[in-house]
């Protein structure tokens, strides 16, 4: 069945594409291609997507490298103090009742505090790029 197909559609794609006019004759750019699939389908690609491109116009000048130079520079930064917790034991306190027996009792409970440490200043460098200021004379510039 399937070698039966290809001797029918491949004459006729060939004859289709023997009958087209010429690429000469055409302002239309004529391309062909003929793919053999492995389930047996054929397929005919007539004409280029996209025809006629657009025409890319590029600049003549060269493209110079950028130029400038790496910068240190020093900032005085505001760093934040750290905060952490603290634990705060319970608080027991001892008294004594009118038969001289001691008696514990609870004050405070145990807890945890959070202690905020105070912030300070600190000097940090970093590296920055500085480019170049472009002068562009009157003879490259575009009119």
């Amino acid at each position: 069945m399937q070698f039966s197909l290809l001797r029918l559609v491949l004459p006729a794609a060939m004859a289709l594409v023997t009958l087209m006019p010429t690429a000469d004759a055409s302002p239309k750019k004529v391309d062909w291609d003929i793919q053999f699939g492995s389930q047996g389908h054929l397929g005919v690609r007539i004409g280029t997507p996209g025809f006629p491109r657009r025409s890319v116009r590029r600049s003549s000048r060269c493209i110079t490298p950028s130029r400038g130079y790496w910068k240190t520079i020093s900032e005085q930064v505001w760093v934040q103090g750290r905060s952490h917790q603290e634990y705060v034991p319970a608080v027991y306190e001892t008294f004594y009742d009118s038969h001289g027996n001691a008696h514990r009792v609870l004050v405070c409970e145990a807890s945890y505090r959070t202690v905020q440490e105070p912030g300070h200043y600190e000097t940090r460098s970093r590296r920055i790029w500085v480019p170049a200021r472009r002068s562009i004379t009157r003879s490259r510039r575009r009119r």
